[in-house]
């Protein structure tokens, strides 16, 4: 699978598009094989693709807008403009990121 919760260090948790980059990269993959694999092949892995991975009637509407044709350009699939989830759309979908560390006080122990 493709873009699980299990972080690698060329491709943190929600740079997932960095991990398709590489995947392409390393394995002649196409950009549609890559987002396929990320997207209706995972879900058919871990036994839900029958509710999410496609856009497809009765199924989930969980979708990811981008600007640009990630077909064309994978990195297109880190510049989103809107989600959607279960056809809720999310507004200002932005990742809320963690001060650095050296944002925090120094303790003493």
């Amino acid at each position: 699978t493709v873009g699980t919760d299990a972080s690698v260090p060329f491709a943190t948790h929600y740079n997932v598009w960095k991990e398709l980059k590489y995947f392409m990269k390393y394995t002649d993959m196409t950009a549609k094989e890559a987002i396929h694999f990320a997207t209706k092949g995972n879900a058919d892995n871990i036994g839900i693709g029958d509710v999410t991975g496609s856009i497809e009637v009765g199924k989930y509407a969980d979708i990811q807008v981008v600007q640009d044709n990630p077909l064309e350009k994978i990195d297109s699939l880190g510049n989103i403009s809107m989600v959607f989830i279960k056809g809720h759309q999310i507004n200002n979908p932005k990742v809320k990121k963690v001060k650095k560390l050296t944002d925090f006080e120094p303790i003493e122990v």
